[in-house]
């Protein structure tokens, strides 16, 4: 039996860090019509959790017509995914972003989405500044939705003691929901990703659901075992492919019935 943790977040129906291990599908689209055809996809899968990256939506301009434009793709997608919950991210370039972005036209498009009220998770990198971090959290204060803060790391899993302390910078600046994603070129290093969320969760160092995950081939068993380790939910495409920064659905749930999780 899974390890839960202190405190759950309860979104539509799903319990964030409770007894479950839940999934979450993407939809990494430019237009509202290709917006909305691959959440139609995604549904398909029946995911516990649709992530949508709005770094890759067009046009993003800091005016009134992008940030209407957006809000109403918002409304829409939302009626699609039928009552499963909603992540945003605006992820920055320097980050895996598609495109560099100003910070207050990221600001400013995060915020008009939140306040529809619509969204449950909104993913931020740990790295931006405190005021950032600050007025995303204030925006989500009355619509109950909780703030991700997140590390990337493309070459490698650092140790075990640096991975605690970006717990801690997480929980420190204001995270609901720390995100650690790292990349192993070993296997040991995948072990490490998680033999630290085990002991995060344990020790309580993260009192809440946490995202522990890793990037590469290598790091797979952290995510089709990552609910049998502390982790809460893992990202997934529909895109078939194998071993990359995110991994196929379907290839992701036949390894599950390998191993009988």
């Amino acid at each position: 039996m899974r390890t839960q943790s202190m405190v759950q977040f309860d979104k539509k129906g799903r319990v964030f860090g409770g007894e479950n291990f839940y999934s979450c599908l993407m939809v990494k689209e430019g237009t509202r019509e290709s917006i909305l055809e691959s959440a139609r996809r995604v549904m398909e899968y029946h995911p516990d959790l649709v992530e949508w990256r709005l770094d890759y939506v067009l046009p993003m301009e800091d005016t009134d017509f992008a940030e209407e434009m957006l809000v109403e793709t918002a409304r829409q997608l939302a009626d699609v995914l039928d009552g499963v919950p909603l992540l945003i991210t605006f992820r920055v370039k320097e980050e895996g972003g598609i495109r560099k972005y100003p910070r207050e036209l990221r600001l400013r498009m995060v915020k008009a989405c939140i306040r529809t009220g619509l969204i449950d998770f909104i993913d931020v990198e740990i790295g931006s500044d405190q005021a950032y971090v600050d007025e995303i959290r204030e925006a989500c204060a009355p619509h109950g939705a909780k703030l991700i803060l997140s590390y990337h790391n493309w070459e490698t899993v650092p140790e075990e003691a640096f991975l605690i302390e970006k717990v801690k910078e997480a929980i420190e600046k204001g995270a609901d929901i720390p995100k650690l994603y790292t990349t192993a070129n070993t296997y040991e290093e995948a072990l490490r990703v998680m033999q630290t969320a085990v002991k995060v969760r344990k020790e309580g160092i993260a009192g809440g659901p946490m995202i522990f995950c890793g990037m590469s081939h290598s790091t797979l068993l952290t995510r089709v075992m990552g609910g049998d380790v502390a982790n809460d939910f893992v990202y997934l495409t529909i895109t078939g492919e194998k071993g990359g920064v995110e991994e196929d659905v379907r290839y992701y749930n036949e390894l599950r019935e390998v191993f009988h999780i």
